[in-house]
């Protein structure tokens, strides 16, 4: 039996194996499971996608049958599920397993769970220990969780901007601000979520793919914000071959009703538009209730690549909840050119937030790259699990 003094060193091999499903098991959060025998890892799996076994199902079914699992310790980054569904319960398998210790990292949010399987596992006689690197394997499952509990997704909200602070020049132009490694590692982040956002004129404009262009990359789920649906239909974000993933067009609903052939016209390219309240004098999608029709899809963690307006909805209405920026070493000027975030804003500096955990990073070639959680303060939704 492992002893307690190496749970958090197991624990993390179990968060490395979580991170291996990032992005890829939507609807379902990414868990992660090893299982050890006298200080040696014999076991270990990740979930891999909706629908397959769940992690600690995949750990034990790699575990030599020579091994005696009742001498094992049991590392699960969320607590094992007690009810059937798509699989079945995890708590069954490690009852017939014959586990006897089981180390978990993180409490399931899902009312469903939420402690019944701790508890199970209890009354089976297993000794259970939970809050193991919690942090850690909270922040793993945030956008799970967010959208478990509040029914909307966790808002990451990223850009690319210069040293003034401009997102594009005053004709709009934004290719390229920052270099290769800048973008490298935005399609990573890409590469984790499951949905990417972007507002009407970024699709004109920009006609971005939004898809993820590293190697083994998961193309997320694009949504579009386009609430009088005025994107042409030959903009690559309409396109079906343009993308491995779905589309979402967000539209208002007062103008889909009134417009039914424009929603036909992106159903038959394969769209799915989606009816959203807007505001009847400004014609802007209630952001709020976007965000909560997207988490009725399942979308747990959401990436909103702009444009301004989309960012200072979500700003002024608090709805971000964390940030990645990079900054280039270059200036643009001009007071037409545009900013990251428009919106209503702050009037005074005592209403300005800090990001906190904040990591700085400088890139090959000068860019920067920060990111932090806003913090809950300046929230609308915050999620304690």
């Amino acid at each position: 039996m492992t002893q307690p003094r190496y749970d958090e060193q197991f624990m993390a091999l179990a968060l490395s194996e979580a991170r291996k499903g990032l992005g890829r098991t939507f609807p379902n959060p990414s868990v992660g499971c090893v299982i050890v025998l006298d200080g040696k890892v014999v076991g270990q799996g990740y979930h891999h996608k909706a629908g397959e076994p769940h992690a600690e199902v995949m750990a034990l079914r790699s575990v030599d049958a020579s091994v005696d699992l009742s001498k094992c310790t049991l590392y699960v980054t969320l607590e094992p599920c007690c009810m059937t569904g798509k699989t079945p319960a995890c708590t069954s398998a490690i009852e017939r397993a014959g586990i006897r210790r089981v180390v978990v990292g993180a409490v399931d949010p899902d009312a469903r769970v939420n402690g019944k399987g701790v508890a199970l596992l209890k009354t089976l006689g297993v000794e259970v220990v939970v809050g193991v690197l919690q942090q850690e394997c909270e922040f793993i499952i945030r956008g799970f969780a967010k959208r478990t509990v509040h029914k909307i997704p966790w808002v990451l909200a990223k850009w690319a901007m210069t040293l003034d602070g401009k997102i594009a020049t005053k004709t709009g132009e934004s290719m390229w601000i920052t270099g290769e490694k800048a973008r490298f590692r935005a399609h990573q982040i890409r590469n984790y979520v499951d949905a990417i956002m972007v507002g009407k004129n970024t699709a004109i404009e920009d006609d971005p793919r939004l898809t993820c262009r590293i190697d083994d990359g998961h193309d997320p789920i694009r949504v579009l914000v386009d609430a009088r649906l005025e994107v042409p239909l030959e903009r690559k974000i309409l396109q079906a071959d343009t993308s491995r993933a779905d589309t979402i067009v967000l539209a208002a609903s007062s103008y889909m009703e009134a417009n039914p052939d424009a929603v036909l016209a992106r159903e038959a390219q394969g769209v799915r538009v989606l009816a959203v309240k807007s505001d009847e004098e400004t014609g802007h999608l209630d952001m709020d209730d976007a965000l909560h029709v997207l988490g009725a899809q399942g979308i747990g963690m959401l990436m909103v690549e702009g444009g301004g307006a989309i960012f200072g909805s979500l700003q002024d209405a608090q709805l971000i909840d964390e940030v990645h920026t990079f900054i280039a070493p270059k200036v643009i000027g001009g007071q037409q050119a545009r900013g990251p975030v428009l919106g209503v804003g702050a009037s005074h500096m005592k209403d300005v937030f800090a990001l906190e955990q904040v990591r700085c990073e400088v890139l090959t070639g000068g860019d920067v790259y920060i990111s932090g959680q806003v913090p809950s303060m300046a929230r609308r939704y915050v999620t304690s699990l």
